[in-house]
């Protein structure tokens, strides 16, 4: 089959759908796919496609300058985890890391714990809660574990706590009713919520 040339003034502004090239390509300027700008400046030797991750292939032989930092080459895009979040594997270090504190509030004696917003939760006991929930709970056989703090209003209050809370001995605590004391507790699970491993940290604090 013969070759088509494409003229330099067909490719000002011009947009290709369904392009396939084979060979390569030589090119001074910007090159371009479907999300935006690939190259900051000239591409010299392309001798692939780009894929569907919208990654430039590992076949690329040389760009001129830095590939732009949303448009890495394949082969580094797949060492990244996205946002969405994955699954690491391997030792992992961490430093400086912080985590996040929710204040939910108690309404009509019910109060949720949302466990995808924090891992530590604070809450102002101003009534009695009669009906406790945890959701978004990790699926078994992931380990989660989280802190709440009850701060007491002054008023003796009552705590029904959550379907498969375990508590030493099979009691719950006594709460502190002396209004700006708080208690704290811990909790986690290792089978999804089934059951939730709960102690007393410290009370009237």
């Amino acid at each position: 089959m013969a070759s088509t040339k494409v003229k330099k003034s067909n490719l000002d502004s011009s947009v290709f759908t369904d392009l396939t090239i084979i060979g390569n390509i030589s090119a001074t300027g910007y090159f371009y796919d479907a999300n935006g700008l690939v190259s900051s400046a000239a591409v010299t030797s392309l001798s692939s496609t780009v894929d569907a991750n919208f990654a430039l292939k590992s076949t690329i032989t040389s760009l001129s300058s830095t590939v732009d930092a949303n448009f890495a080459t394949k082969s580094s895009v797949l060492n990244y985890l996205p946002l969405s979040g994955g699954t690491l594997t391997g030792t992992v270090d961490l430093s400086a890391v912080t985590e996040i504190k929710a204040t939910p509030t108690i309404s009509l004696s019910a109060l949720n714990l949302n466990l995808t917003s924090a891992v530590m939760f604070l809450v102002n006991l101003n009534s009695n809660i009669t009906t406790f929930t945890f959701t978004n709970v990790p699926p078994s056989p992931r380990v989660y574990s989280f802190a709440l703090q009850l701060s007491a209003d002054g008023t003796p209050r009552t705590v029904v706590w959550p379907t498969g809370t375990r508590w030493s001995g099979g009691t719950g605590p006594t709460l502190t009713s002396t209004a700006g004391k708080v208690d704290t507790f811990t909790f986690f699970t290792h089978d999804g919520g089934v059951n939730w491993f709960a102690a007393t940290s410290i009370q009237n604090q």
